[in-house]
């Protein structure tokens, strides 16, 4: 286990794993919100937090017996669901739901519910592709925090005026 500096770093890590929102892990731990984003992005550049939050979440696989993999499988899944894969639309757009019998296994991952709506409609409810898309897009890095950026030294401004 990587020593770290203190205890804020150590619940920091564990936020961290909640959400993968570093600016809100921060906030949890305790820094001011006004510089929580520069404090995560800090943290999450030393090599110490790296690798704590890297040994929680090994913790975390063994323990819940669930590895990143699946979760990702699942995402892809959702992401990867059409409409026709619960449904079927037939002459004069009639919809008809496929009974469980006919979908794939693998797409019913994507089913978040099925029910009887107003007026006796059947109703038939994926769950969000977007959220999917944006938790796979940051497991992926693809997706980053806001970040600020600062200057160091001075600035030299030549502004020549001509007469």
């Amino acid at each position: 286990m990587p020593k770290l500096k203190n205890n804020r770093h150590e619940v920091f890590c564990h936020e961290y794993l909640i959400d993968l929102n570093g600016t809100q892990a921060a906030i949890r731990a305790g820094f001011a919100e006004k510089y929580a984003n520069r404090q995560a992005t800090a943290l999450m550049a030393r090599s110490d937090i790296k690798e704590r939050i890297e040994e929680l979440t090994r913790a975390r696989e063994k323990r819940t017996d669930i590895q990143a993999d699946e979760i990702v499988y699942i995402l892809a899944t959702i992401l990867r669901a059409n409409n026709d894969d619960f449904v079927t639309v037939g002459k004069r757009n009639k919809v008809t739901v496929k009974s469980t019998d006919e979908i794939d296994e693998e797409k019913k991952i994507a089913l978040a519910g099925v029910k009887k709506g107003a007026k006796g409609a059947i109703e038939v409810k994926q769950y969000d592709k977007l959220k999917a898309a944006e938790l796979l897009m940051r497991h992926k890095g693809m997706l980053k925090e806001k970040s600020e950026i600062e200057m160091s030294g001075a600035l030299e401004i030549n502004i020549r005026v001509i007469e």
